[in-house]
C-alpha cells in the first residue's frame, strides 16, 4: 500500500467517505446486525445521516491520490466516529486516527475523553482497549438498531507521568 496522507476532510471528500462509511458498515456490522449492514447495502449515500458530512473530521488516504483509507469526527470530549476501510484495517490507519482525536479532543482541555462502541463489534472494542481506553458500566440501547451502546473513556496522562504500557 502507498503511503498514508492525514488531512481535513474537504467537501469534496464527502462522497468519498460516505462511501468508505458504508462500506465498513455492510462489512463489520453485518456479522451482528444484518438489518445495518442490508440498509447500507440498499442505499449507500442516503444511509448516512445528510448532516453526518464529517466536514470539521479528518481522512487518512493514499498518499498516491488513491481512496479514503479511514475517517474520524469528534465533538467536544466525544470521538464521535471512527471507520477504517475493510482493506486498510489491521495497517495502522485506525491508530493513526485515533491518535488524532485524542490530540483533538484532549487539546480542547478535557481530562476524559469519551466514545460510544456497539456492543457486539468486539473487534472495536479490543482496539480500544488496546490503545488505553476502558469500558463503563454505561449501556444504552442504540437509537434505531437492535443492539446496545456501551461508553468507553480514556484520562489523560500529564505529560510529567509516564503512559501506561
Amino acid at each position: 500500500m502507498a503511503t498514508v496522507e492525514l488531512r481535513a476532510v474537504r467537501p469534496e471528500d464527502v462522497d468519498a467517505v460516505r462511501s468508505l462509511v458504508a462500506r465498513t458498515v455492510i462489512e463489520t456490522y453485518g456479522a451482528f446486525c444484518p438489518a445495518v449492514a442490508e440498509a447500507a447495502r440498499r442505499d449507500p449515500a442516503g444511509f448516512i445521516s445528510a448532516r453526518l458530512t464529517f466536514l470539521g473530521g479528518w481522512m487518512a488516504r493514499r498518499s498516491d491520490g488513491g481512496g479514503a483509507l479511514g475517517v474520524v469526527l469528534t465533538e467536544g470530549d466525544l470521538l464521535q466516529e471512527l471507520f477504517v476501510a475493510p482493506e486498510a484495517q489491521g495497517r495502522g490507519v485506525g491508530r493513526l486516527l485515533l491518535a488524532v482525536a485524542e490530540r483533538e479532543i484532549f487539546g480542547r482541555g478535557h481530562d476524559v475523553a469519551r466514545l460510544h462502541v456497539a456492543e457486539p463489534n468486539a473487534g472495536a472494542r479490543r482496539f480500544y482497549a488496546a490503545h488505553g481506553w476502558s469500558a463503563t458500566a454505561i449501556r444504552t440501547p442504540h437509537p434505531r438498531w437492535d443492539f446496545a451502546m456501551i461508553e468507553m473513556r480514556k484520562e489523560q496522562t500529564p505529560p510529567d507521568r509516564p503512559r501506561p504500557g
